[in-house]
């Protein structure tokens, strides 16, 4: 039942993308949303949830913006599984919030070095006609990390707060009157 939830996250994402920040002219803002919830999914619970997620919002993101399959997916992939490893496994550190910036900076520069370096190897191969060029990267990167830094708290305490109200839908019972 939790996966139809994080459909409907997705699904609110598609709405405010298309509905509300792309006509404002900052639907750029989509593509990190995903990226802080896969962070945190990661390492404040430490499931494997955050696969799920990843996969769907990266194929998504990959499909919006025309990129190869794999660009955001395979970014959300490696930045949750290296959040969940470093994290939970070999640092083993209970408060999270206190690690969450420098976690949500180190993801957002490997993500713009994944799609970088992924595009340009499938380019390499010939299995795609055009690359996403290093400077087309680094040219609007300092304006989605800062952009991604000012949202991570307001999404860990989002993701905190769906988790507490999911948590506390699936004790009570329903009842029918």
């Amino acid at each position: 039942m939790r996966y139809v939830g994080y459909i409907f996250i997705i699904l609110i994402l598609i709405g405010l993308s298309f509905g509300f920040l792309a006509p404002l002219g900052i639907g750029w803002l989509i593509s990190g949303l995903p990226l802080l919830i896969v962070i945190c999914i990661a390492m404040e619970y430490g499931s494997l949830d955050y696969v799920f997620f990843a996969l769907l919002a990266g194929i998504w993101l990959d499909v919006l913006y025309g990129l190869p399959i794999g660009s955001f997916s395979g970014a959300y992939l490696l930045a949750g599984t290296i959040s969940l490893l470093l994290f939970r496994r070999l640092l083993w550190i209970d408060t999270g919030w206190k690690y969450y910036l420098g976690f949500v900076l180190g993801a957002d520069i490997l993500m713009l070095l994944w799609i970088w370096l992924y595009s340009g190897l499938l380019y390499r191969l010939h299995w795609i006609t055009v690359s996403v060029s290093g400077t087309q990267i680094w040219h609007n990167s300092w304006k989605i990390i800062i952009v991604h830094l000012l949202f991570a708290f307001p999404i860990y305490g989002l993701v905190n707060l769906v988790v507490k109200w999911w948590n506390n839908f699936n004790r009570r019972p329903l009842q029918l009157s």
